[in-house]
């Protein structure tokens, strides 16, 4: 495992320590590996999809303001659509 020195604002500091308080995870090395999976991921989401997704959020929040609503279940389901055409 390579070792790596970062610098984080007291803020970021305050927040990842929270986290391992809260039992969220073991260590803050625990917490930053895992934020560098998340951001690894983000960063090889093609940018058609980072649109699309931005898209569709906005589709959403345009139909909610007209009184289209969804129920949970439909919205889980075209997430989980959305995660599949992701993997694809």
């Amino acid at each position: 495992m390579a070792t790596t020195t970062i610098t984080l604002d007291p803020e970021q500091a305050a927040r990842l320590n929270k986290l391992v308080a809260e039992g969220r995870y073991a260590s803050v090395d625990d917490a930053l590996a895992h934020s560098v999976d998340l951001l690894l991921d983000e960063a090889s989401v093609p940018s058609a999809y980072s649109a699309s997704a931005r898209a569709r959020i906005q589709q959403g929040i345009d139909a909610s303001m007209r009184g289209e609503l969804v129920s949970h279940e439909e919205i889980e389901a075209l997430f989980e659509d959305w995660q599949r055409e992701l993997r694809a």
